[in-house]
């Protein structure tokens, strides 16, 4: 990408949703797209837009024709205007141009023309409404320009919602999302989008779905009725901090279905949901996931190291025989003489340590052959 070129601009001024995301679908919903040689495809937007429409979309091109060909097309759109006497739109056609390739010099003359005088006292004297009447385009095009402005970015609504532009209001949403609006842009959204992908789309905005919208419930329920615990999950993860208590039931039923695995790799967003759930009338349940999640993490991590991670989960499940064990293991590490009870230990963790602690050789211990080193 040139750095003046349209594709770049639009990465650094343009509204970037980053793949993968549910809205591209509506988007592009083409894999690909060709472009043809220039007076094909010129030929054929002919079909579909306005003259100036086709003007403004030649500047968007530069990334695949040379620029003067592209000044070309522009320049046959204005003496086109020009020539039929509608001086309002051979005006337009030039500042399109203008801001298209500043520095040509048949432009600026143009467009600082005695003949267009009156044409800039309108731009810089009218409001947006009148010049809305007037050029469109120019309108859409500065208030996108200017959407930080509050004013400007309602305008730009405005225009959208009358010419019922779902998908350009939604995009626009998405870029600065504000929770009071939810309904409305719930309602557009799901004319483009599953209540699934807008579940999601709310959270990559960090709106809780969970507490704004009744449906996303339902959603989550049938994810889990398909056995698809760990979608459910993914979903609910980035809101655990903030989930209604109405989904205790359904935390509940991911931590009985979860494999220790996945708990692991997602370990500081389940011991908060220990905190949450704190199922006492499950104990045992909870004792042999603990154990699960010590042998996976014992896969990864020292013995310090796991001890250090089960802290948490030892504050709100103190009596747990697994937390009580780890802790003995800890307190046996830096004791030569016990290395057969922790090998014990290891053991029954159900985890073949090899490479652990050393001294000066190889540990026997029972029928299990452990290999031992001090790291």
């Amino acid at each position: 990408m040139e750095e003046e070129s349209f594709i770049n601009k639009a990465f650094h001024e343009g509204i970037v949703i980053e793949s993968p995301h549910p809205i591209l679908n509506a988007l592009i919903p083409n894999q690909s797209v060709s472009i043809q040689n220039k007076n094909k495809l010129f030929t054929q937007l002919q079909i579909h837009y306005s003259l100036k429409e086709i003007a403004y979309i030649a500047t968007t091109l530069d990334s695949f024709f040379d620029k003067d060909e592209l000044v070309k097309i522009i320049d046959k759109v204005f003496f086109h205007y020009r020539r039929s006497g509608k001086f309002m739109k051979s005006f337009q056609i030039i500042q399109i141009l203008h801001d298209f390739v500043p520095s040509l010099k048949s432009a600026n003359e143009r467009l600082n023309s005695q003949e267009f005088n009156s044409y800039h006292d309108f731009y810089k004297s009218s409001s947006l409404p009148s010049i809305l009447k007037k050029d469109p385009l120019f309108v859409e095009l500065l208030c996108f320009q200017n959407r930080s402005n509050p004013e400007m970015r309602v305008f730009l609504e405005d225009i959208f919602t009358k010419q019922d532009c779902l998908l350009e209001l939604l995009v626009l949403w998405i870029e600065s999302p504000k929770a009071e609006s939810i309904k409305k842009y719930t309602d557009f959204a799901l004319q483009l989008v599953t209540m699934k992908e807008w579940i999601f789309i709310l959270g990559e905005v960090n709106i809780n779905p969970y507490r704004v919208l009744p449906e996303a419930k339902s959603i989550i329920e049938k994810m889990i009725q398909e056995d698809n615990y760990e979608t459910a999950a993914l979903f609910l993860l980035n809101f655990i901090h903030d989930l209604p208590t109405s989904y205790d039931a359904i935390l509940n039923s991911l931590w009985g279905n979860l494999n220790a695995g996945f708990v692991g790799s997602h370990l500081d967003d389940f011991i908060f949901m220990f905190q949450q759930l704190v199922p006492e009338d499950h104990s045992k349940l909870l004792e042999q996931k603990i154990f699960q999640l010590a042998v996976i993490l014992l896969e990864e991590h020292n013995l310090k190291e796991v001890h250090e991670k089960l802290l948490p989960i030892q504050k709100i499940h103190p009596y747990s025989a697994v937390i009580r064990k780890m802790n003995n293991m800890l307190a046996l590490l830096e004791e030569p003489d016990q290395m057969m009870e922790l090998g014990d230990y290891y053991a029954e963790f159900k985890h073949l340590i090899k490479q652990l602690i050393t001294f000066s050789g190889k540990w026997n211990f029972n029928h299990r052959t452990l290999i031992l080193y001090r790291k």
